[in-house]
């Protein structure tokens, strides 16, 4: 895949590295010592070509007619699951072109990126609803966002579009914290990267990737940034038991066909009450 490619497919959470503390990212990355070189060089390396893209993200994103559509589906399915005025915790919310529409459909947003540049962007996007506070925008450690959600309350959703999670090697420890913020039967939202993309079966770093995914749960993919395709029966393993996998759909269609032919998959998690 190349880099164009990745920078229109993917909307990561986002990290100057720098910002972040050991007992907040590391813990949601992965903190086993084994495996914290792996994830902080991942969350190096997208940090700098992230950071780098953020003047050109809205860009490259609105020049996809599919990920547009994938977007507008996505986004209904999160204010449907909120509910009227429902709070939602836009996880990884990159410039806030989803935050915006969050807002603007009556909902309050937590929008939450490590990425400073990011936010900043969506700070100039959604100056009016930050004013009022329907928009509370929070950029850094995973420990401004738990401090403000202790502060603000539970969630009724925590959305994470465009690939949020496939930034994240480790799904249990991440899963884990952003449940305990959710209201009781409250739903965490993902629209992951499809591990059985048919353009990524083509490719030799796949195959290569999926021998080492029957250990793992994922499929790794290493280029200008890291992402893992986590499969649909390690992020249930990885849910429980705090979250239920209620649901793991491909916009736009059920058949076989369509389930290689997307690259994306929605999947559904919800709290148990």
């Amino acid at each position: 895949m190349t880099r164009d490619e990745e920078s229109v497919l993917i909307n990561p959470i986002h990290d100057t590295y720098d910002h972040v503390t050991k007992s907040g990212w590391m813990e949601i990355v992965g903190s086993r010592t084994s495996d914290e070189e792996c994830a902080r060089a991942d969350l190096e390396k997208t940090a700098r070509f992230y950071d780098a893209a953020a003047a050109r993200y809205d860009a490259e994103l609105e020049a996809n007619a599919k990920d547009l559509v994938v977007r507008q589906a996505f986004r209904t399915r999160v204010s449907d699951a909120a509910g009227s005025g429902g709070l939602i915790l836009d996880f990884g919310c990159g410039t806030g072109l989803d935050a915006l529409w969050y807002a603007e459909h009556g909902h309050r947003v937590v929008a939450y990126d490590l990425s400073p540049g990011m936010i900043d962007h969506l700070r100039r996007r959604c100056r009016a609803q930050i004013e009022t506070r329907q928009i509370v925008p929070i950029a850094g450690s995973i420990d401004a966002l738990i401090a403000e959600l202790a502060r603000i309350g539970p969630v009724r959703v925590v959305a994470a579009n465009f690939a949020v999670l496939n930034h994240i090697r480790e799904l249990r420890p991440a899963l884990r914290a952003l449940a305990e913020h959710l209201t009781s039967g409250g739903t965490l939202m993902a629209n992951n990267l499809n591990p059985f993309y048919i353009h990524d079966m083509r490719q030799r770093w796949w195959w290569q990737g999926a021998v080492a995914g029957l250990w793992t749960g994922s499929i790794r993919f290493s280029g200008d940034v890291t992402t893992y395709r986590h499969l649909a029966g390690s992020i249930r393993r990885a849910a429980a038991p705090e979250l239920d996998a209620t649901e793991v759909i491909v916009p736009g269609g059920s058949g076989w066909k369509d389930k290689v032919w997307s690259n994306f998959v929605f999947i559904t998690l919800r709290k148990r009450q």
